[in-house]
């Protein structure tokens, strides 16, 4: 039962079981594949795998939540704020 309960409070797993529920596999074989690639940390892109590029998911989840440095190719360290997910909405109307 702890297994089941850690897993539940584990956000990257239930950010991938978020985007697993429009997944359309043909088997369970297919499904464990697809799952395993959503669990990676970064990816490597680019012809040669030159460019190492965060997990996209766990990516918008964090840049809302925390404070990191990011460095740039120039070798430049910045910090990364949190990003306002609704910035530039209009603002919710509360039923009065």
């Amino acid at each position: 039962m702890n297994r089941f309960v850690d897993r539940f409070y584990d956000h990257p797993a239930r950010l991938i079981y978020g985007e697993a529920v429009s997944w359309k596999p043909t088997h369970l074989a297919e499904l464990r594949e697809y799952v395993d690639r959503a669990r990676r940390g970064h990816y490597l892109e680019g012809h040669a795998g030159e460019y190492i590029m965060p997990n996209s998911t766990i990516c918008r989840r964090e840049s809302r939540l925390y404070v990191d440095i990011e460095a740039c190719q120039e070798d430049t360290l910045t910090w990364s704020e949190p990003r306002d997910p609704y910035a530039g909405l209009p603002p919710r109307r509360h039923a009065g």
